[in-house]
């Protein structure tokens, strides 16, 4: 992804919680890093959304806020935002962070509740290739503990991989 690839603009600022049905609709236009898990997995593994989604929508946001301080940053709720080239490509990041100083390009924080699943590499990468930000801070809730980890961080090669991969799988076919 070069040049204006890398810009993305925001398509609606759906609140995760109250327009949960809208933002569902708009996730059908096109692809968000929350397909990849089947996409990446050849439909061994999908997320879904459980019941009490509004509960851990509130949990993210208090582990977003006390990442926020923590790292003396700003967060935001973007909405859904799109890939300028590939409107396709959709992302809804947790957070976007303004005015990081060690990502000038831009970047955001991804909470992740339990284990992490392999898959969620590939989701922070999509969401990299989608908004063109420099990286995806990750905080991480287990059962025992809340961990601000390391930031997955761009890697051309991966993400246009992964793009060419989804872009195959859109297509009708995965090649073998």
């Amino acid at each position: 992804m070069r040049g204006s690839e890398r810009c993305h603009t925001t398509l609606d600022c759906l609140d995760p919680v109250l327009d949960a049905d809208a933002l569902r609709d708009l996730r059908r236009t096109g692809v968000d890093q929350h397909e990849l898990g089947t996409i990446v997995s050849g439909g061994r593994y999908r997320l879904t959304e459980p019941d009490n989604h509004h509960v851990i929508w509130a949990v993210r946001d208090v582990i977003a806020d006390q990442w926020a301080v923590a790292a003396g940053r700003q967060v935001e709720r973007p909405g859904v935002l799109a890939n300028v080239a590939r409107p396709w490509m959709l992302a809804t990041p947790d957070r976007r962070v303004l005015g990081c100083p060690m990502h000038p390009g831009g970047c955001g924080l991804d909470v992740q509740l339990g284990d992490p699943p392999a898959v969620w590499t590939c989701m922070n990468l999509w969401v990299l290739a989608v908004t063109g930000w420099d990286a995806v801070h990750v905080a991480r809730v287990t059962r025992d503990a809340v961990e601000f980890g390391a930031a997955v961080e761009r890697d051309e090669e991966r993400q246009e991989a992964l793009v060419e991969l989804v872009e195959r799988t859109r297509s009708g076919w995965v090649a073998a």
